[in-house]
């Protein structure tokens, strides 16, 4: 952006301001048109440099951005207590003052989270992220068609023209530092052994309580870890997650010694303004190798009446749940067809009004976890997924997503997705396990789940 231009927004924005009282802390954002570039390439300098920062693109829809530098995070927030959190932020979002109206832009995301699937667990693995986290960052970058945007974020009482012009340099600078990494990651698989008789006693074990009618549906999770041989590029990674799987919104979140991300399929919840949304994603096949292929097993997905009653499961226990807060829910009685690259899914997509009075917080604990990631009843089989299984989720299988100023946002499960740590690759994948279910049936279902991101390395040749 040339210097000219840079002078005249500032201005602009430093004049507009000046009416507001200097009396109390605000979050101050400017917003400048920047010439068009893929923001993700600068991923790499980021995690090189040692800052914090969270992803979203979503290619079916042509937008992305990029937080990163914690302008706000854990000190300002309560992170063992949402409802404290969101009140925080909902103080916060009345004390937004941007230039985004006057070029013309809205929707940017201010608040950006993430919530782990057992909040009360705490392990080594995923120490590197809070049990729930939110924060502002102090710098984005978006980009929506051909047109790029830098903004950058204060908090303070009062800004000035010095303290602007130098974190813009740095967010140039940023932005200038971009690189075409194309390195694949080359990883060995470190554990091994005897994952099928694990996954068959687990899933067995959890038919006999389907039997017993404990429990109607449980989604138990396999990991999987790969030692990392070769340099990682992180812009690599998501660059072929959105070419590879476009349908999907491909989101990495860095902190510390730690990098989550993946492709996941799976809107938990989108608000707009009074007006919710949500995905309900069950029953799973692969794709064909042709369309005639893929037609019969898209056919089959759909008259099959295992797949279908999972699938109506996580239907009827959302609709059951937003009942609560809405009597306006839109859905189609019959799913329809969620084609990704490597795998097809049963989906619902459910429409709701709400009076508004709900806060995120509450609509995201009337709905999660939903049927799809835990299992019915919610308590029990959530019980028996922590029991049952040796490994921790952490933030797969959990909550990530944004709240832009006028808390309008999208929330996703966090779903094929993989965690990079000290040099070793942990991927994560589920499946539910209903009446009916075989259990190498299913564990092929999981390994169809993991190709996504295996898909993005190369497995080392070994003697």
């Amino acid at each position: 952006m040339s210097e000219t231009n840079f002078e005249s927004i500032t201005e602009q924005f430093l004049i507009s301001i000046k009416k507001f009282s200097n009396s109390t802390k605000k979050i101050y954002s400017v917003a400048y048109p920047v010439p068009n570039f893929e923001i993700m390439k600068i991923v790499d300098p980021i995690h090189s440099s040692g800052f914090n920062f969270m992803s979203f693109s979503s290619p079916s829809n042509d937008r992305k951005f990029l937080g990163t530098k914690s302008l706000l995070d854990s000190e300002t927030f309560s992170p063992d207590n949402n409802y404290e959190s969101f009140k925080t932020i909902d103080s916060l979002s009345k004390n937004i003052i941007s230039n985004h109206k006057m070029i013309s832009l809205e929707g940017i995301p201010f608040f950006l989270s993430g919530i782990k699937f057992n909040v009360a667990e705490h392990s080594e693995l995923w120490s590197d992220f809070p049990s729930v986290f939110w924060f502002v960052p102090e710098i984005v970058f978006y980009q929506t068609g051909l047109n790029c945007f830098m903004i950058i974020n204060f908090y303070s009482e009062i800004i000035t023209k010095p303290e602007i012009l130098s974190l813009y340099k740095f967010a140039a600078k940023l932005m200038s530092s971009g690189n075409d990494s194309s390195k694949c990651t080359t990883i060995r698989k470190s554990v091994d052994s005897s994952e099928h008789v694990d996954w068959e006693n687990r899933t067995n074990s959890m038919l006999q309580l389907i039997k017993a009618g404990e429990l109607k549906k449980i989604v138990l999770s396999r990991q999987v870890v790969y030692k990392i041989t070769s340099n990682i590029g992180l812009f690599y990674l998501l660059g072929n997650l959105e070419k590879n799987y476009p349908n999907t919104t491909v989101f990495m979140y860095y902190k510390n010694n730690s990098v989550f991300f993946g492709a996941t399929p799976e809107l938990l919840l989108s608000i707009e303004k009074n007006t919710i949304t949500i995905d309900a994603l069950a029953g799973s096949a692969p794709r064909g190798i042709n369309s005639n292929e893929d037609f019969k097993i898209e056919s089959d997905l759909l008259q099959n009446l295992k797949n279908r009653n999972e699938q109506q499961y996580v239907v009827d226990f959302i609709v059951e749940s937003l009942s609560q807060v809405s009597k306006n829910i839109e859905f189609d009685k019959i799913p329809k067809i969620k084609k990704l690259s490597n795998i097809q899914h049963l989906w619902t997509s459910i429409k709701a009004e709400t009076n508004g009075k709900q806060s995120v917080i509450s609509l995201l604990n009337l709905i999660y976890p939903t049927p799809a990631i835990c299992g019915i009843p919610t308590i029990k089989a959530k019980e028996k997924i922590i029991e049952s299984e040796i490994h921790s989720r952490g933030l797969y299988s959990g909550i990530i997503g944004w709240l832009d100023e006028k808390l309008d946002g999208k929330f996703y499960v966090a779903i094929r997705s993989a965690l990079i740590k000290n040099e070793f690759l942990y991927l994560f994948a589920g499946c539910g396990i209903v009446d009916g279910s075989d259990p190498k049936l299913e564990f092929e279902e999981t390994e169809l789940k993991f190709n996504p991101i295996l898909s993005l390395f190369e497995n080392e040749k070994t003697n």
